[in-house]
């Protein structure tokens, strides 16, 4: 009889890492089945404690995005689009400028929505009263 506690290691192989130190992984019944009810094998505090000591680097994602965004002003600007690559350059300077201020990961998170909001607004004004369909160069 296998002992319960720590499960059976006869289910198909899946993503949960068992967080014992190890890289190994477990498996879909042990993570599943065999966890004592009512308490936490783990302790959140091992798991959690590297991630606020490192701290969150939301920072990062945002130079990235800058980066990208400004790849993508290079080639609208080779491709002779003024318009969009004076877009692309003010985002790449916007998310690099939010890069380096060291905002909290919830304020990176308000200020992403509140972005992606207007551009949400501004793009679907620009296909529904601006844009003309098939009117290429």
């Amino acid at each position: 009889m296998p002992n319960l506690k720590f499960g059976i290691r006869n289910g198909p192989k899946i993503g949960f890492p068992n967080f014992k130190g190890s890289h190994s992984f477990v498996t879909k019944t042990e993570r599943i089945q065999f966890a004592p009810r009512g308490e936490n094998r783990y302790n959140e505090q091992e798991i959690i404690a590297p991630l606020i000591k490192e701290g969150t680097r939301v920072d990062n994602m945002y130079k990235l995005m800058g980066f990208w965004t400004g790849i993508f002003a290079v080639m609208f600007y080779v491709g002779g689009m003024m318009t969009p690559s004076l877009l692309m350059l003010a985002s790449t300077g916007f998310f690099i400028l939010l890069g380096y201020m060291n905002l909290t990961e919830r304020m990176y998170m308000y200020i992403l929505g509140a972005y992606l909001m207007v551009f949400m607004v501004g793009f679907s004004y620009y296909t529904n009263f601006i844009h003309v369909p098939g009117a290429g160069h």
